[in-house]
């Protein structure tokens, strides 16, 4: 596999004239700077021409997870060489699926310059490039599971990880029978805020009422 070769899977122009100084087209100069041979496109290449690039850097705004599943790299050998960026930090769970997935990395569209520049070097270095909070969850469910089945692991991570750091509080908090009033309080959110909250909790871990969701909490030993 070259080691200075990067492709870019998106759907957008590179044309200086309708770009220029876009995010998009700093993206790019900041790989170029990191020393990649850049080439950008809006068709993956087949999985043995991607044999050649070192990193496959897929635009997020192009190509959602549920696309991203579909077009097959994350069920290759070349997983581990997958860098999203553009992603919109209200789609924060991309990061935890992009990890569980085998990715090297996630950028986020407002992340600032000297961060990106960092976290592209680490990836060209052979690290990764998530943000602490999404490595912390992951290695806390990671140590809970140790003494149980681990056919169960992955099944149990997948579940935590889809919930933010301030929804994991919120399950835990509601499992020790906190109130809404009582919750918005000790977080400092207002009562709507907290019922948001809970309807994205009950949403995603597929939970009717408070009940199933302790039981829930009790079953992933999700912690604070």
């Amino acid at each position: 596999m070259a080691s200075s070769k990067a492709f870019v899977l998106t759907n957008k122009s590179t044309d200086i004239g309708q770009t220029r100084h876009s995010s998009f087209t700093h993206f790019l100069d900041l790989i170029d700077a990191c020393g990649f041979d850049i080439s950008v496109g809006h068709q993956r290449p087949e999985l043995q021409g991607l044999l050649v690039y070192k990193l496959l850097f897929i635009d997020y705004s192009f190509a959602p997870i549920n696309e991203l599943l579909a077009l097959g790299v994350f069920s290759s050998h070349y997983k581990n060489h997958i860098v999203l960026f553009d992603v919109n930090h209200e789609h924060a769970h991309v990061e935890a699926e992009a990890l569980k997935l085998g990715a090297r990395g996630v950028f986020y569209e407002n992340d600032k310059l000297e961060n990106m520049i960092k976290g592209i070097q680490q990836i060209k270095d052979g690290k990764y490039w998530f943000k602490r909070d999404t490595l912390e969850i992951a290695l806390m469910q990671f140590m809970a599971d140790t003494n149980h089945n681990p056919t169960d692991t992955f099944a149990k991570t997948e579940r935590t990880l889809c919930l933010t750091k301030r929804e994991q509080m919120l399950v835990v908090l509601i499992a020790k029978g906190a109130q809404n009033k009582e919750i918005a309080e000790q977080l400092n959110i207002s009562v709507n805020t907290v019922k948001t909250h809970i309807y994205s909790i009950f949403r995603k871990t597929n939970c009717r009422n408070r009940v199933e969701l302790i039981k829930w909490s009790a079953e992933i030993a999700v912690e604070a």
